[in-house]
């Protein structure tokens, strides 16, 4: 089995077994990895903590079969206060969520994406104002859209190409043209 290092968030896990979980994460290197973390679930496990949800992790993975094991496991971050407030843990799972469904494996953006999601998680940990959450989640989905291929164009007109200058002034959105015309 040959062993590899990643950078990832835990985004989404499921039980396997009595003590093992399968986990979802996004990683800097490869994108989405799916991977099971052996023992996981005993009380006494070296990983347990490390393996819970919406953490970053710098990750030793061993190449399995059909799912990588996850052999090592160091905190980078754990968002702690995004567990003790609920509008910030329902905010975070949004994102995680999108992450899960718009990332993909062995994706060419993984170090945009893993690095915008980071941030997300980072600066909905610390602000406290829901004004300045959802103005996070807001930046995070348009830049994440951004980096899977789906931008919205706001600084020209999307069907002649012009500059926002030139748009007189009325200002539509236009779903069929991709942003503003």
């Amino acid at each position: 089995m040959a062993n590899y290092k990643a950078q990832a968030i835990n985004l989404k896990s499921y039980n396997l077994g009595e003590s093992d979980k399968i986990m979802i994460m996004y990683s800097r290197e490869q994108g989405l990895i799916r991977c099971v973390a052996k023992g996981v679930k005993k009380s006494l496990s070296s990983l347990g903590g490390r393996m819970q949800l919406l953490v970053a992790n710098n990750l030793l993975l061993a190449t399995g079969r059909n799912l990588d094991i996850v052999c090592q496991a160091e905190v980078i971050d754990s968002f702690s206060s995004i567990r003790n407030d609920m509008t910030k843990l329902i905010y975070s799972f949004y994102c995680a969520e999108l992450i899960n469904n718009f990332g993909m494996e062995n994706d060419q953006n993984c170090k945009i994406i893993y690095d915008i999601s980071f941030e997300a998680l980072k600066n909905i940990s610390i602000f406290s104002s829901l004004e300045e959450i959802l103005w996070t989640v807001i930046r995070f989905k348009l830049r994440l859209m951004e980096a899977v291929g789906y931008a919205v164009e706001l600084n020209s007109c999307a069907r002649c190409n012009c500059l926002e200058q030139n748009f007189s002034d009325y200002h539509f959105f236009c779903c069929e043209s991709g942003g503003g015309i």
